[in-house]
């Protein structure tokens, strides 16, 4: 018999069948069989923790999502998005801070007027990612109070 190179094979080759099958599976070669990992679900939604109205430069809280499954390492953050008034334009992205997997209460310093502010959280694993956004909220200018009126006085 002439010589076949087998260097290529894997080295569940001197398996049995039905355990090389699961073997490679587990390795991610063999759809199907094996380990199966559960994918990346959203157990509780990202939430705003404080009411409307939204006022620039006020410090408001968020809750971070809190996600079930996922496979290998997996990493827990959140970030801020903004956007133009009204919707019409790019969606600008603060830089993600890490957290734990937990509903987590957060806070976020508000930018000027002029945009709309969502909360976004996310986890990441091995085989993909779980987003869960909170709705968009404007961010509203502070408005003094109004001055207080002198009652008129007689002469």
């Amino acid at each position: 018999m002439p010589y076949t190179n087998t260097t290529f094979l894997p080295k569940t080759n001197g398996l049995v069948f039905d355990v090389r099958l699961v073997a490679r599976s587990d390795k991610g070669r063999v759809y199907g069989l094996g380990v199966t990992p559960d994918p990346l679900s959203t157990v509780t939604a990202a939430a705003w923790v404080t009411a409307e109205p939204m006022l620039e430069a006020e410090v408001v809280q968020a809750t971070t999502a809190a996600f079930a499954g996922g496979v290998g390492s997996i990493l827990y953050r959140y970030r801020m998005q903004t956007r133009p008034t009204g919707g019409d334009g790019t969606i600008t992205n603060s830089s993600w801070t890490t957290t734990t997997n937990a509903a987590n209460t957060v806070d976020l310093t508000l930018p000027a007027t002029g945009v709309d502010v969502r909360f976004h959280s996310q986890a990441k694993d091995d085989n993909g990612q779980q987003q869960s956004f909170t709705g968009w909220r404007a961010v509203n200018a502070v408005t003094p109070p109004d001055p207080p009126t002198d009652p008129p006085t007689d002469p």
